[in-house]
């Protein structure tokens, strides 16, 4: 699968969170390059805990800010990360126990998810977070 390339049309806008935006993208393209060379299920586990760590400090970030400017579609936003967290933990549960090609259908997954999220529900709030002055 083609690595995933930061262009401004991921940007939301926000410095702070296309900051970890960036990172969560190289996070995912670390897994993709990880898979490809074929490396070890230790390694490759090892990334996979390291984006799930970061993705629950991006989520965490997002939501106070959400918390912060009353945004409205808040519950609509976290149910969103909701989901990912339950599907990457059902990937997650699959990985441990070698399910054959688990690692590029989480790595298809997550590079459609983030990308579809930034576009269609993170660029929502870019408006309400500059008025409240979130950078």
């Amino acid at each position: 699968m083609p690595q995933i390339a930061w262009s401004d049309t991921l940007s939301v806008s926000i410095p702070s969170i296309d900051v970890q935006h960036k990172a969560l993208i190289a996070m995912i393209n670390e897994l993709d390059g990880a898979i490809y060379r074929r490396q070890s299920v230790i390694i490759t586990g090892a990334i996979i805990e390291k984006l799930l760590m970061y993705a629950e400090h991006h989520f965490s970030y997002e939501e106070q800010c959400m918390e912060q400017c009353a945004f409205a579609h808040i519950e609509t936003h976290r149910c969103q990360h909701d989901e990912l967290r339950v599907k990457v933990k059902e990937f997650s549960i699959a990985f441990n126990n070698s399910v054959p090609g688990i690692s590029e259908d989480l790595l298809e997954f997550l590079n459609l998810w983030l990308q579809n999220h930034i576009l269609r529900s993170d660029k929502k709030y870019t408006s309400q977070f500059q008025v409240h002055n979130i950078a």
